[in-house]
C-alpha cells in the first residue's frame, strides 16, 4: 500500500536514498528542507518530490496542505567534539525541532514517526550491543538524540500515534560526506594518495546504505502492527577493523594504498550491534556484504571522478 511520507534530512547522504526507495516503491514524497539546502543528491528526482522550504514559510502549512501519512526524520546537527558554540544548534536541531515536528505530526492525526538515532547513544560494553544495552550517550550530539527518542516515548505513550527509533551504525555508501573514512580511502586510492590513518585498529559495525534505506522502507511497512514504541538496530551485526577496510579496498579496486598508519590518534575499541530483535519484528537483515557495499560505492567514485 503506498503512503505519503514527510521527510526530513532528505538532502543528505541517507536521506537522498531514503526518497530514492520511497519513489521506487510508488510511495507520495514530501521534503522538509530549507531554501539554502544543497540539493545535488536528490537533483535526478527533485521534481518527483514536494518541498516544503521552512526558513520561508510557517512548517504549519505542509501539514494543511498535505495529506500525510507519516513522518521520516533524519535531520540532524552533528559534530563530534563540541565547542560552545554548537550547543544552541544541537539543541535547537536535534531536540526542538522534531519536538514541534511530533507536536504537529499528533495534532493532525498522523499515523506514525520515524526517527533516527545513533548508536553512539549506547555504552560501548558489553559488545554485541542490543537495543536493551546501557545507555551511556558518547557526545553531547548523542546525548541530544536520546533526548528527543525520550520525548517520542513520551507521545507515543499519550497519543495515538507509532513511533519508533532506528538505530544506525555506521553507514557507508553513494553520495556519503567524502572526509568519512570510506570515501577518503577509496578516493585517495584511485588517485595514489597516500592517506594519514590511525593504527586501525578500532572495529565498527558498517552498513551499507541501500540496506539502511531498505529499513525505513520496513518500518513503514510494518509499523503499524506494533503496539508501543520500538527502537531498531540497523547494523551489520560484526565489526571490520581499518585495517580490514584497507584489505578489502585493495582488493576490489586493484589499487595498494600508500598508508600512513600511526599519522592520527584514535582510541581501539570495538563496537558492532546485534539485530535479532531487527530480524524478528521487521524482517530486516543486510543484503549487501561488506565486499559488495563497497564494490558498489568504489564504482560510484570511479564513475564521479572519472578514474
Amino acid at each position: 500500500m503506498t503512503k505519503t511520507v514527510m521527510i526530513t534530512g532528505g538532502t543528505g547522504f541517507i536521506g537522498s536514498h531514503v526518497i530514492e526507495s520511497l519513489l521506487n516503491n510508488k510511495n507520495e514524497v514530501i521534503l522538509i528542507k530549507r531554501s539554502f539546502s544543497d540539493i545535488w543528491r536528490i537533483n535526478n528526482f527533485l521534481e518527483d518530490i514536494r518541498t516544503y522550504d521552512i526558513d520561508k514559510i510557517p512548517l504549519q502549512d505542509a501539514f494543511k496542505d498535505e495529506d500525510i501519512d507519516g513522518i521520516l526524520h533524519l535531520a540532524t546537527y552533528y559534530t563530534k567534539k563540541h565547542s560552545i558554540n554548537d550547543i544552541s544548534p544541537l539543541i535547537q536541531s536535534n531536540v526542538e525541532f522534531p519536538s514541534k515536528l511530533l507536536d504537529l505530526a499528533t495534532e493532525n492525526n498522523l499515523d506514525f514517526f520515524i526517527n533516527t538515532g545513533t548508536f553512539s547513544e549506547y555504552a560501548k560494553n558489553p559488545i554485541p550491543l542490543n537495543e536493551n544495552s546501557k545507555i551511556i550517550p558518547s557526545n553531547l550530539y548523542s546525548a541530544t538524540k536520546g533526548s528527543f527518542e525520550n520525548i517520542l516515548k513520551t507521545y507515543s505513550f499519550h497519543n495515538d500515534i507509532k513511533s519508533a527509533t532506528l538505530r544506525l551504525f555506521s553507514p557507508y555508501g553513494p553520495r556519503d560526506d567524502e572526509m568519512k573514512i570510506i570515501p577518503y580511502l577509496i578516493i585517495n586510492a584511485l588517485k595514489n594518495n597516500s592517506v594519514k590513518l590511525s593504527q586501525g585498529l578500532q572495529k565498527l559495525d558498517f552498513v551499507y546504505v541501500m540496506d539502511i534505506a531498505n529499513a525505513y522502507l520496513k518500518t513503514v511497512e510494518l509499523i503499524n502492527n506494533f503496539d508501543e514504541y520500538n527502537t531498531f538496530n540497523i547494523g551489520g551485526g560484526f565489526p571490520y577493523s581499518i585495517r580490514d577496510i584497507v584489505s578489502i579496498i585493495e582488493e576490489l579496486s586493484g589499487c595498494e594504498i600508500d598508508k600512513r598508519w600511526g599519522s592520527l590518534f584514535e582510541e581501539p575499541s570495538v563496537i558492532y550491534s546485534d539485530i535479532n530483535k531487527t530480524k524478528e519484528l521487521l524482517d530486516w537483515s543486510p543484503s549487501f556484504s561488506i565486499h559488495q557495499g563497497l564494490s558498489e560505492t568504489i564504482k560510484y567514485y570511479r564513475d564521479k571522478y572519472d578514474l
